[in-house]
């Protein structure tokens, strides 16, 4: 039987599926507003690992890994550059798609993007309503009331009391805070702004918004794999407020959710945790020879130790660590539509 460390017991436990010789994983993709960097493929190559094990040993893999397309990040960096948001979001997709091929990782079974789901979320927000777990401030905004949900915390082992805020620091803003009851509520949907492409919102029986960060992972995740499922996966720096928040919507609307919870740990430099390392190149356009090298120095699963690199010069991790060697992908790129 395998054994994951499972981060919200912060214990080694069996995988016990839901159905048994079936197993079903969902794995927090990416938020398609640049670049991928080495973080991002040492979560992708980790669970490929994962998951051709399991096919391996004879079980039936449903492997749902989502992609963000609409974001505040999103937004902001397509109107600085003077593109459409789609247009940009779609730009950098198809950038992650080229590096996950290239370093050989397997194609999802479904890959759902949170703009093809907003029915689905919608639904949800409502659901949460009525359970009288959210409510809406009158002017669009829709927020989860985190003193309603008993376990609110349980994810990563917090007190309510101790929390300053429940949302990304990316994401706040004063239009989307000024409706809370409480500081540390999270918003659900928000309302669109004049600030904003009319194409980036939706309507709503709140008014026309579009969904918050968490929403869609809840809703997709019950849409392809149902109310309870086997592993929920990301990076380590997703647990809070993100996965938290997933947890809190998804058990406020009845559904048990993920039995376990597995994150990979980072990549770091000189213990400097890699989101963004300051220097690092994109990854390029131009399939590289040591893909297999490349896959080994970002594979250890999963568990609490970051994956540290020495940066050297004549260290051979310095090669696998600096993005634009870990892949060379440059080549022609269709950049899409610019925006008028």
């Amino acid at each position: 039987m395998l054994h994951l460390y499972d981060s919200k017991s912060a214990r080694i436990q069996p995988l016990n599926p839901v159905t048994p010789g079936k197993v079903g994983i969902y794995l927090c993709g990416a938020t398609v507003q640049g670049s991928p960097h080495v973080g991002h493929l040492r979560a992708a190559v980790s669970f490929d690992t994962l998951i051709r094990w399991l096919r391996r040993s004879g079980y039936e893999v449903t492997y749902v890994r989502n992609v963000t397309d609409i974001d505040d990040k999103i937004l902001t960096k397509s109107a600085e550059a003077g593109w459409d948001w789609w247009s940009w979001a779609y730009r950098f997709e198809r950038e992650f798609t080229q590096a996950y091929e290239t370093l050989g990782v397997e194609a999802p079974t479904y890959e759902p993007r949170a703009t093809g789901h907003i029915p689905e979320q919608l639904d949800l927000v409502q659901r949460l309503i009525d359970a009288g777990h959210a409510y809406s401030d009158g002017r669009g905004n829709v927020y989860f009331d985190v003193h309603s949900q008993a376990d609110y915390g349980s994810l990563t082992r917090q007190h309510l009391a101790d929390m300053r805020t429940t949302e990304d620091d990316a994401q706040i803003d004063e239009a989307v805070e000024a409706g809370k009851r409480d500081p540390r509520d999270f918003a659900l949907w928000k309302a669109s702004k004049p600030s904003e492409p009319a194409t980036a919102s939706w309507d709503s029986p709140w008014g026309r918004g579009r969904p918050g960060w968490h929403l869609e992972c809840s809703a997709m995740s019950r849409r392809y794999l149902g109310d309870e499922f086997d592993i929920h996966g990301g990076g380590i720096d997703l647990r809070f407020p993100h996965h938290e928040n997933e947890q809190a919507q998804s058990h406020g609307a009845g559904w048990p959710f993920a039995r376990l919870w597995v994150h990979n740990a980072w990549v770091t430099t000189k213990g400097r945790e890699d989101v963004q390392v300051p220097g690092q190149r994109p990854l390029h356009r131009r399939a590289h020879r040591g893909v297999p090298g490349r896959r080994r120095a970002l594979g250890p699963v999963h568990g609490p130790p970051p994956l540290r690199h020495r940066m050297g010069p004549r260290d051979p991790a310095h090669r696998a660590r600096r993005l634009g060697e870990v892949l060379h992908l440059r080549g022609p790129i269709d950049r899409g539509r610019r925006g008028s």
